[in-house]
């Protein structure tokens, strides 16, 4: 259980870290070219990326995060765990610097000139704008795709109403005839 719920930990705050990332600026629908994955020649500076993380309130969104992950994990843990693992937990957590492990990757991908322009961007008033208006654009998004989705599956039932009527009345058939034989 410890072992699970460590690799969990991690595995997810890697996977919170990209989301938290992704909602406070999603990535443009431009498909990968060679050239993306060339390291740019004068890479962004790590005080050029961490202002780029304040501006876009990453390091918020990172801890909040962390926060409802931990309480999610220890809201289905066993409940032998002692309340010293969980203040541990959030205190390793709210002090480990996750955002200073991206720093590698933005240098990776984002030349000094770019993170520039991007940042110089995020001040004007239209920048301001759009980061304010992109948690609620998301949000509103989300909702959307979840009643298209619900929408769309509800057409694809209906089209196969018939089937699914046969396949569950066999499938009860077949639970009835197993407790039956189970009963003898």
């Amino acid at each position: 259980m410890f072992a699970r719920l460590s690799i969990a930990v991690l595995c997810g705050a890697c996977s919170l870290s990209a989301a938290a990332q992704t909602s406070a600026v999603p990535p443009p629908p431009v498909a990968p070219t060679a050239e993306v994955h060339i390291r740019p020649a004068h890479p962004a500076t790590e005080a050029q990326i961490r202002e780029y993380f304040a501006l876009t309130h990453l390091d918020q969104s990172m801890k909040t995060l962390m926060t409802q992950m931990v309480s999610t994990y220890r809201a289905t843990s066993a409940p032998y765990f002692p309340e010293s693992f969980w203040e541990d937990m959030n205190r390793t957590l709210g002090s480990f610097d996750f955002l200073g492990k991206l720093v590698p990757v933005y240098q990776e991908y984002i030349s000094e000139d770019d993170l520039g322009t991007v940042i110089a961007f995020y001040k004007t008033t239209a920048g301001r704008h759009l980061l304010e208006a992109q948690p609620l654009m998301m949000a509103e998004t989300q909702k959307r795709f979840r009643e298209m989705g619900q929408q769309l599956g509800l057409e694809v039932a209906m089209r196969h109403k018939d089937e699914i009527a046969a396949a569950q009345k066999k499938y009860e058939e077949e639970i009835a005839a197993r407790q039956n034989s189970s009963k003898k």
